[in-house]
């Protein structure tokens, strides 16, 4: 499975991030603080969610409010 496009919005201080077009490989780069680790959060929680399911996922890395408003 390959990631082609990622959109991240409201999670940490990633407010409206988008990645398109991704390569097959793709390097993450940047300064300290700059979000590198929180990038591959994302990943991690996307992984669980594919393989386990949403209610697992947000059990195993925290809360999770909807676009309605409601707290997971």
């Amino acid at each position: 499975m390959q990631i082609e496009a990622l959109e991240i919005e409201n999670y940490c201080f990633f407010r409206n991030a988008k990645l398109s077009k991704l390569p097959p490989l793709t390097i993450v780069g940047g300064d300290n603080g700059s979000g590198k680790s929180m990038l591959f959060d994302v990943l991690s929680f996307l992984k669980e969610v594919l393989s386990q399911n949403v209610l697992q996922a947000v059990a195993r890395y925290g809360r999770w409010v909807s676009r309605a408003g409601e707290l997971w």
